[in-house]
Formats: structure tokens, C-alpha cells, sequence
């Protein structure tokens, strides 16, 4: 194999089915979840990237036509809550939708951190749809490696 040669992206390809078929789940039990019924309205899950770097954690959340005023960002016990509407788009009521794939509504999604955050230090801002919250990591929360000695015997 050559090194110019693509890289084999399958994984991505059964990611992405999963997280279709988590979303999907989510929007048909999610009234029952929260003690509604089949007229309560379904509820989304915004789609976020974590990254762990070296002195903070990042979230990047995939939230296109939110308003970001409207968004709450909660850190409670080491989880990150984040909870909003995307409003319906309004279309000609003599009109209907051929296909409707993006979701609206009210939606939440929660993101369990590790307890070695600083709270404080919490910052979030929206470009492009893409809201990206920064939580720095509490000096000496690096993680140690411990080496396990043999027993003698």
C-alpha cells in the first residue's frame, strides 16, 4: 500500500449509522422518557464533538439555527447540560414538506466530564452554528501513570 493511498473510512461510515439510529430512538421514546405520551412533543440531541487537550476539555456542538441568547449552558456535579429550541421554520400552510430531515424542537443533551474541572472557568460562544464551550482542567488533574511491580515470591 502506498502512502498516497485513501485511508479505509468504514468506521466512520457505521459511526454515522449509529448516531442515526440513536437519534432516531431518541425522538420516538423520548416523550415516554420524560413521563409525556404520543402527543408530547419529541425532543433532539444536538450533535457535539469533546476534545481533551492538555489544560482544558473543548465541546464543540453542531447547533445551526439556534438562537444563542435562547441557550442554556449548565455544569452541575461534572455534567455539562445543554438545553434549547430550534424553532420550526414557518412554511406556506398550503404547502407540506416532501422531506423533513432536520430536526426542531426543544432538545438537551449532557455531557459527563471528569470531576477535575474548573467551573469558573467555563466559557462558551457561537459561530457559524457552532457553539463551542471551553472548560479548563484543574491544576494537577493530569493524569500519573503508575507502574505495578511484580510480587517477589
Amino acid at each position: 500500500m502506498s502512502s498516497d493511498s485513501p485511508r479505509w473510512r468504514g468506521y466512520q461510515l457505521f459511526d454515522d449509522v449509529r448516531k442515526e439510529v440513536e437519534d432516531t430512538l431518541r425522538r420516538i421514546f423520548a416523550p415516554y422518557a420524560e413521563g409525556g405520551g404520543p402527543g408530547a412533543k419529541p425532543t433532539w440531541s444536538p450533535r457535539v464533538d469533546v476534545i481533551d487537550s492538555e489544560s482544558a476539555y473543548t465541546i464543540l456542538a453542531d447547533l445551526p439555527g439556534v438562537d444563542p441568547a435562547s441557550l442554556e449552558v449548565i455544569l452541575n456535579q461534572g455534567t455539562l447540560t445543554l438545553r434549547g429550541e430550534r424553532v420550526p421554520d414557518s412554511i406556506d400552510p398550503t404547502s407540506r414538506y416532501k422531506q423533513h430531515e432536520r430536526p426542531d424542537g426543544a432538545f438537551e443533551r449532557q455531557i459527563t466530564l471528569p470531576a477535575a474541572v474548573d467551573a469558573d472557568s467555563i466559557t462558551a460562544r457561537s459561530r457559524w452554528g457552532v457553539v463551542t464551550i471551553t472548560i479548563r482542567k484543574q491544576p494537577g488533574a493530569t493524569p500519573r501513570r503508575i507502574s505495578v511491580a511484580p510480587e517477589e515470591g
